[in-house]
C-alpha cells in the first residue's frame, strides 16, 4: 500500500474511532463528552456526514437546537438526500418553534 493511502485509510479509521466513542457517549447520556468526540472526528475529517448527524443528535439533546440544526444542514450540504439528517432537522425545527412561542 503506497503511503497516500495508507495515510487516508488511517485518516478514516481515527475519524470512525471517535464517531463511534461519541455514539457511545450519546447512548449514555454524555452529550457533552460526545461532541467532544465528534468534534475529534470533525477535525480529521470534516466532510463525515454521519459525524455531523451524531453531534448533531447530542446538541440536540442538550436542548441546543439551533446549532443541532447547523449541524444537521451540515451534513445535508454533503448529502442532499440523507434522509436521517433531514428527519433529525424537522424535530429540531419543531422543538425550536416550541420554545419561541
Amino acid at each position: 500500500m503506497n503511503m497516500i493511502k495508507r495515510w487516508r485509510w488511517l485518516s478514516i479509521l481515527r475519524t470512525k474511532s471517535h464517531l463511534s466513542k461519541g455514539f457511545y457517549l450519546d447512548e449514555l447520556g454524555r452529550y457533552e463528552e460526545a461532541i467532544k468526540e465528534y468534534d475529534k472526528a470533525l477535525a480529521i475529517d470534516p466532510n463525515d456526514k454521519e459525524t455531523h448527524v451524531g453531534k448533531g443528535i447530542a446538541l440536540y439533546y442538550l436542548g441546543r437546537y439551533e446549532e443541532a440544526i447547523d449541524e444537521y444542514d451540515k451534513a445535508l450540504a454533503i448529502d442532499p438526500n440523507y434522509e436521517i439528517a433531514r428527519n433529525n432537522k424537522e424535530l429540531a425545527l419543531k422543538e425550536l418553534k416550541r420554545f419561541k412561542k
